[in-house]
């Protein structure tokens, strides 16, 4: 599937960097600053930020949050060990750029793009293929008020996945 309309803005598909698709240039007024306390996030960030309820036993570890050019909180938790859990992104629907259907586009970088409700919001799953070590990347976008959410998983089964994601 190409794209998965949510309601308020497009989930669309892109291919991964390669050899073939590089990645562009970082916008050269990025303003960003780390944050290493969920209270310290909600201190930082210039709009209200939502923290899971269930984390699926992963433990917040550090985010970044940006100002410019756009707003957005990246949040990362892991596991015993530091092993990767999950990465939440959030960011206002209405910073992104509309597409010519005149909802704004957020662009999933990943193989597939399917159609999936996300606590009874349209949502999008997408999935890479594993990595070297044979972990799986897996990820939600949907969005709820005025935020959009992607959740990328590393390795969390669908049903883990599901719940971080409803329980924010």
């Amino acid at each position: 599937m190409a794209d998965v309309l949510t309601g308020k803005a497009k989930i669309g598909l892109i291919a991964a960097p390669g050899p073939g698709n590089q990645r562009g240039p970082v916008p050269p007024a990025l303003q960003a600053q780390n944050a290493t306390s969920v209270t310290q996030t909600r201190a930082l960030a210039p709009f209200s930020v939502n923290v899971p309820v269930d984390t699926a036993g992963f433990q917040f570890l550090q985010a970044g949050v940006m100002k410019q050019p756009r707003q957005a909180v990246v949040m990362t938790f892991v596991g015993e060990g530091n092993r990767m859990g999950f990465q939440i992104f959030q960011a206002p629907i209405s910073q992104y750029q509309a597409s010519p259907g005149g909802q704004p586009t957020y662009l999933v970088v990943a193989d597939n793009l399917t159609k999936v409700t996300v606590g009874g919001a349209v949502g999008a799953r997408s999935t890479l293929p594993p990595n070297q070590g044979g972990v799986t990347n897996t990820s939600l976008v949907w969005e709820k008020g005025d935020l959009l959410f992607h959740l990328i998983a590393h390795g969390l089964t669908d049903q883990e996945l599901t719940r971080i994601a409803t329980s924010l």
